[in-house]
């Protein structure tokens, strides 16, 4: 596998010092990708002045959403491999060089992810993504000590939004429409399973590679400031519009992705997930419930266009055919966590 087929994308908001980092790492990797797109998503207009002489990384200013950035960002790119980094994540020295060797063992496998550690070195942010019973995105190891419990390659359901790599040809044969790879409704939050859901349902695979690892610093390329009891259950302090597209965007997915039978299966886990849900946004404000509330009667209501790729697909792959892998759970899920960038 040679370095020119890889392309790195990074959204960010702003050229702040975790950009820096961010690049740095990319730019240093032991196999350097053909090109870095860095996509801006903020009020920055212009190239920073410390990055014009550099013709290795070309930017992108976008009036969009995450989402959109990351379709912008692959539409604008030519590698058969493609990462799609957060800004506040930083790569090892030799992430590529390790995690890209996985797409040969089977030609299926069209997502990869390695280990993901907070930067303390030790606590794990990700080790692979499923969705859980309650049909959030569960993060695999989410928070625990990093003891060699996922030091084995394996296959996983999906690959997270970190640092995500992706063969080409997956997105381009679960493409939703010319060029839309990643749902732009979502503008961000869940896309990540989305995107690995549809993938499972035509039959792709995800893998995880220990070996690749990389440090992410959680919800900061967002913005997004935790503290006090919000940093102790992973609740985002952010702005009633954002905490609304988190919230309905679990529902998107489900209306899309998941069947009668698996949310028959996972009835109990799910209901006392939305009960919990629910009291928090009525205790947090009357007014965003009601607003989530109307938005969700409107995501049911237009439920069948949503799953417009679903009367695509062959009826062994709606059901059983991904049992196995959505059967996995992580201890963590009982707490109340909102998905944070």
């Amino acid at each position: 596998m040679t370095a020119e087929t890889v392309s790195v994308i990074i959204v960010t908001k702003a050229a702040d010092e975790r950009l820096e980092r961010c690049l740095n790492a990319v730019k240093h990797q032991s196999l350097a990708p053909h090109e870095i797109l860095v996509c801006v998503t903020g009020n920055m207009k212009q190239t920073p002045a410390a990055e014009r002489s550099d013709r290795t990384t070309a930017w992108r200013f976008v009036n969009g959403w995450y989402t959109t950035a990351l379709n912008i960002g692959i539409r604008s790119t030519a590698g058969e491999y493609v990462l799609c980094l957060n800004d506040d994540a930083v790569l090892d020295h030799q992430f590529l060089e390790q995690a890209l060797p996985a797409f040969r063992q089977d030609a299926k496998i069209g997502m990869v992810t390695g280990k993901i550690l907070r930067f303390d070195g030790k606590t794990i942010d990700g080790a692979g993504q499923f969705p859980g019973r309650t049909r959030k995105a569960i993060d695999r190891g989410y928070r625990q000590i990093d003891r060699g419990q996922f030091d084995h390659a394996g296959y996983v359901f999906g690959s997270g939004g970190t640092a995500p790599i992706f063969r080409r040809s997956m997105l381009e044969s679960i493409v939703l429409q010319p060029g839309e790879y990643f749902d732009e409704s979502f503008g961000m939050y869940y896309e990540d399973l989305d995107l690995a859901w549809r993938a499972q349902r035509t039959s792709w695979k995800a893998y995880y590679v220990p070996t690749a690892v990389a440090h992410h610093e959680r919800g900061a390329s967002s913005r997004i400031r935790h503290d006090g009891l919000c940093h102790r259950f992973y609740l985002p302090q952010m702005p009633d519009a954002l905490l609304q597209r988190a919230v309905l965007n679990r529902y998107r997915v489900m209306l899309r992705n998941d069947t009668l039978a698996g949310i028959v299966r996972n009835l109990p886990a799910i209901v006392a997930f939305e009960m919990g849900q629910w009291s928090y946004l009525m205790c947090r404000s009357p007014r965003l419930a009601v607003s989530c509330a109307r938005q969700l009667r409107h995501l049911i209501l237009t439920r069948r266009r949503s799953r417009n790729l679903s009367s695509a697909l062959p009826a062994g792959l709606r059901s059983d055919s991904l049992r196995p892998l959505l059967a996995a759970e992580d201890p963590d899920e009982s707490v109340l966590q909102q998905p944070t960038r």
